[in-house]
């Protein structure tokens, strides 16, 4: 039978993203919350700062994040939300980001405060853009894939980042 895309999310139908783009967002959507901790093969490790942690629970492990802490205060929660919009490790990667996201939604007419919240963010810079800015941002053909290129991206700057072998 045909394939439909409706039953897809956008980041996997959107014509022109390479293998690697649509591969790179993919794994980023399906840890979440777990990105570190899968690479890590879920066992201890020197990334996380105490080994009895629930892996969903444990500190970033960027030494940014740690430098702006307190003696008795934990690292923030390294989630998907943490990495693509807070951690200060990823602060230029982030930077050129966010103005290409600004630069595809001023050609659509749109504007970050359109987007509305921190999570509908998160949902469109991973592939699932909000419904009330997908008629704009598909009426022209490249700007949402321009929008996960500049996302796949920095995912893997992220990854570059974190993963720097000795």
């Amino acid at each position: 039978p045909p394939r439909n895309p409706s039953y897809y999310p956008p980041y996997l139908t959107t014509d022109g993203l390479s293998k690697s783009e649509r591969r790179n967002i993919a794994i980023f959507r399906l840890q979440c919350a777990s990105y570190l901790h899968a690479h890590a093969g879920y066992k201890p490790s020197p990334l996380f700062d105490h080994p009895h942690f629930p892996f969903p629970e444990r500190g970033c492990v960027s030494i940014h994040c740690r430098h702006q802490l307190n003696a008795n205060e934990r690292a923030p929660i390294d989630d998907t939300g943490h990495v693509l919009l807070d951690c200060p490790a990823h602060a230029n990667a982030r930077s050129e980001l966010l103005q290409q996201l600004e630069e595809v939604l001023a050609r659509c007419g749109l504007t970050r405060d359109d987007v509305a919240s921190r999570l509908r963010l998160i949902r469109l810079l991973l592939g699932s853009p909000p419904e009330h800015m997908q008629q704009r941002l598909f009426h022209d053909p490249t700007a949402y894939r321009d929008i996960l290129r500049a996302t796949a991206r920095f995912i893997k700057q992220v990854h570059a980042t974190r993963w720097q072998r000795a």
